[in-house]
């Protein structure tokens, strides 16, 4: 049986303190996703990690699936690619710094 099923990438955007226009370059991105081959062919999604900002991130308008969590503290890039992958689920991941 074929299983026709899509399969799911998730694209993990660690952040701390990113530049003032970091929203609008995210939605810049999911619009150039929506416009391309790979989300008819995938289930796409965003997880940002606001890894301890001192003022925390706003969640932004994006016209894809959205999670957004954040660290109380910086604990680093690398534990916020672990707390993404962590709770995002999916078969493919891809990793974009948003700062």
């Amino acid at each position: 049986a074929i299983n026709s099923a899509k399969k799911s990438v998730v694209f993990i955007f660690p952040a701390f303190h990113p530049p003032h226009n970091w929203q609008e370059e995210l939605a810049y991105f999911a619009n150039q996703l929506l416009s391309s081959k790979i989300f008819s062919e995938y289930g796409v999604s965003f997880t940002i990690v606001d890894d301890g900002s001192k003022i925390p991130l706003k969640t932004p308008d994006l016209p894809l699936p959205l999670q957004m969590v954040r660290h109380k503290a910086n604990r680093g890039k690398g534990a916020a690619l672990r707390t993404g992958i962590k709770l995002s689920h999916a078969d493919f991941y891809f990793l974009y710094d948003v700062d």
